[in-house]
């Protein structure tokens, strides 16, 4: 399997052309693969073919879609709205531990390892002992005949 990235389409088309030269890998990438510049930048749909990604499931809850809503009237420029909300509630965790424990890095990382279960805007989640967020939503998707396809959904907690 060959894990992609994509910084301003430069990543995208220098890995993607791989499927170009007959590699008969698996690509996988990340949610930027599903936006319009990606495509592009990597050349197009046919050298897009086969590649999955994970993305975002979007915003579904009315605290969500009005936090959205009122964030896109502040700032119009094209976001993604799970990123929004989750950026939100990230600052929000911070400002909380701050708090909490002040401003010592390693005090800042026990109250966010330590904490139960943080209902943010749109998800309940935690973090693990490695700092990984648990219980956020991810749809797994792929370019296939030109098109973007649901292969399957996590059903963690929203």
């Amino acid at each position: 399997m060959l894990a992609l990235l994509f910084h301003e389409g430069r990543f995208a088309r220098h890995e993607i052309c791989a499927g170009k030269l007959g590699f008969k890998i698996p690509l996988l990438g990340a949610f930027a693969f599903s936006a319009p510049e990606a495509v592009q930048a990597a050349g197009g749909f046919e050298v897009m073919e086969g590649l999955e990604f994970v993305d975002a499931p979007g915003v579904e809850s009315e605290a969500g879609l009005s936090f959205v809503e009122r964030f896109a009237k502040r700032f119009p420029a094209p976001q993604s709205h799970f990123e929004v909300v989750l950026r939100y509630d990230s600052v929000f965790l911070l400002a909380q531990a701050v708090k909490q424990v002040g401003l010592d890095t390693e005090r800042i990382k026990e109250f966010l390892y330590d904490m139960p279960s943080y209902r943010g805007i749109e998800y309940s989640y935690h973090f693990d002992k490695n700092g990984d967020a648990v219980g956020l939503p991810y749809v797994l998707k792929k370019w296939a005949g030109g098109k973007i396809i649901t292969v399957s959904a996590s059903h963690e907690s929203r």
